[in-house]
């Protein structure tokens, strides 16, 4: 016997199965979440095609069931579909995508990010990426040999110089003289994703950069090489006549003074300060109090946080970003004797201030051609340290393009303007090339170069490695060499679905 219930039910299925009739859906999803609502809607009569790439997409072989490689997900998820294999990255294969968009009600899994200059790929619906990097560039050991130089001036101020002090401090003073140390390093956070008017995307952002000099000063260095040559004479005159006046013989005691006063290295009072004491040990070469050199820290830490919104208008996409914007400045000063790297982020050298930013972007393609542009930091902000060192946060715009063909990615861009750098203070202009080569399906080798027009910042070499598992992950490595004994590395983490 049926109940009047089931019989309800039933019609209800019947209803609900054609109330979609008539309606086409481009089924461009993989895995879980993207066919099987296609699959819904297919159990309510619409007409549900499944476009896969020519040699299959990821989920259909997992787990295989059929004779063919089929695996169960891929069978469940694709009941009451169509399917179809194409291309879209050559000419004709986005034909037949635009033909069937054209004559389809609802396209699902598909969002573009295109103002960004690096799209989310159509296939996609949210996406993830989790970026990491630093880059530090020390040919000259400069932290290293401050440490060194301020612990040696520490014990000689307790004690009698001896030459090989002044030979040492001379030593570090000479190698420490416009020498350098610079330190970048980021992390942001993104997430992407479709809405019915275009991409949208938030994200987060953090980039810190440092240097560090030691600015010599020119008096400390010429009395520091006097003292070394004062020494230098003054071992010889003891290697020959010994160090006591009372072991002379008048004539030696008239050499050894006259050999003083001709160098012109040392001064009547350090002499007669030899004479007075009778021993030529007790000159007084070097004060560490009178220098006066200092080491010197500077930079900016810049973290932000914002939002983008992207649309593409058939093959041009714009979009735009707003974010809002905190810059730390510090510049940390102290004398050679004294400093410590520890104190670089201390409040008394450190200044922070907070705005709103813009940044705009467009694109265009032509076939596997992309060009774009892309125009950063639109409101112009100064930002200044306790001890009025100035960061200022500029526009900069950026030129770029790109061409992607048969497993080959080409990429150039440049900045078109000279802003400041926010270590230096000085105008870095950067120019930037790059290939990318498919090794497998799911591996890709990369290779980039990067140069400051201005001779600023050292240029760079890049090296890493993409790997792509199931369609959806995505880790990329990367090593950086470069002049001036750079290295660095990057870490990016990506997930779609």
């Amino acid at each position: 016997m049926i109940e009047s219930g089931q019989i309800k039910f039933a019609e209800q299925q019947t209803l609900m199965s054609n109330v979609l009739e008539g309606i086409r859906v481009l089924d461009f999803g993989r895995y879980i979440a993207g066919p099987f609502c296609a699959s819904l809607l297919s159990d309510m009569g619409a007409e549900v095609i499944r476009i896969e790439k020519v040699q299959g997409s990821e989920d259909r072989f997992l787990s295989p069931v059929s004779d063919t490689g089929d695996g169960a997900l891929f069978m469940q998820m694709g009941r009451n579909k169509l399917g179809m294999t194409l291309n879209p990255m050559k000419p004709e294969g986005r034909e037949v995508v635009k033909k069937l968009v054209a004559s389809a009600d609802l396209v699902t899994g598909m969002s573009l990010n295109p103002a960004s200059l690096a799209a989310i790929r159509e296939e996609q619906g949210f996406n993830i990426q989790l970026n990491a990097g630093a880059l530090t560039s020390d040919e000259d050991d400069l932290i290293d040999n401050a440490e060194g130089l301020r612990d040696r001036l520490d014990v000689i101020d307790r004690r009698q110089v001896t030459l090989d002090d002044i030979q040492f401090v001379a030593d570090k003073f000479n190698q420490l003289a416009n020498k350098s140390l610079l330190l970048s390093a980021g992390a942001s956070a993104y997430l992407g994703m479709p809405t019915s008017l275009g991409a949208l995307a938030v994200h987060g952002k953090s980039e810190l950069r440092l240097g560090a000099t030691t600015e010599v000063d020119q008096t400390d260095l010429d009395r520091i090489n006097d003292a070394r040559d004062s020494a230098n004479l003054i071992q010889g005159l003891v290697d020959q006549y010994g160090t006591n006046f009372s072991n002379y013989t008048p004539q030696q005691a008239a050499a050894v003074v006259s050999a003083l006063q001709a160098s012109g290295l040392l001064t009547p009072e350090q002499i007669n300060q030899a004479l007075a004491t009778g021993s030529l040990d007790t000159i007084e070469l070097l004060d560490v109090d009178d220098i006066q050199s200092e080491f010197v820290g500077r930079g900016a830490a810049v973290t932000e946080a914002g939002i983008t919104f992207a649309r593409r208008f058939q093959d041009t996409s714009v979009g735009i970003t707003v974010k809002a914007q905190r810059v730390d400045v510090i510049e940390y000063r102290a004398n050679v004797q004294n400093f410590d790297e520890d104190d670089f982020d201390a409040d008394q050298y450190r200044a922070d201030g907070s705005g709103v930013n813009v940044d705009l972007g467009i694109q265009h393609e032509y076939g596997n051609w992309r060009v774009g542009a892309v125009a950063s930091n639109l409101m112009k902000e100064t930002y200044t340290a306790p001890t009025g060192h100035t960061v200022t946060i500029e526009p900069r715009l950026t030129l770029g393009a790109g061409y992607r063909a048969n497993g080959f990615t080409l990429m150039l861009d440049a900045d078109a303007n000279a802003y400041d750098n926010m270590i230096t203070g000085q105008e870095s202009q950067f120019a930037r090339a790059g290939i990318a080569i498919d090794v497998f399906d799911w591996a890709q080798l990369r290779l980039g170069y990067k140069s400051d027009l201005k001779s600023v910042i050292a240029d760079t070499t890049t090296v890493g490695l993409g790997f792509r598992a199931f369609g959806t992950a995505n880790v990329d490595i990367a090593a950086i060499t470069g002049d001036n004994d750079t290295v660095g590395a990057i870490l990016q983490l990506g997930l779609s679905f």
